[in-house]
């Protein structure tokens, strides 16, 4: 009798052990579901970043450009002035020079 109820009581722990075990698979499963999920958000995080980079490099080489258009209309612009000054200097002294003969 004895090994009877040793035995049954072995079949007991046994099955304990295994719905401890059945839990605990079910567990990591869930664990493991939850971080595949957040992997995927972070590669989707990490692509929309990617993308976002893109579009700022593209966005910063048009503001390059625009700035040295500009600083070139600014030179041109500065660059008349001068010879426009120049010219009326020149103008100046011819006329000078045609009162002196």
């Amino acid at each position: 009798m004895k090994t009877q109820e040793e035995a049954m009581s072995l079949v007991t722990k046994l099955e304990t052990c295994a719905r401890r075990m059945l839990q605990r698979h079910q567990e990591i499963l869930k664990e493991m579901q939850e971080l595949r999920d957040q992997l995927t958000q972070r590669d989707e995080q990490i692509r929309q970043l990617n993308e976002a980079s893109k579009e700022d490099k593209k966005a910063y080489e048009r503001l390059k450009m625009a700035k040295y258009l500009d600083a070139m209309d600014d030179d041109a612009h500065s660059t008349r002035a001068r010879l426009s000054r120049m010219i009326a200097s020149v103008d100046k002294c011819i006329a000078i020079l045609k009162n002196n003969e």
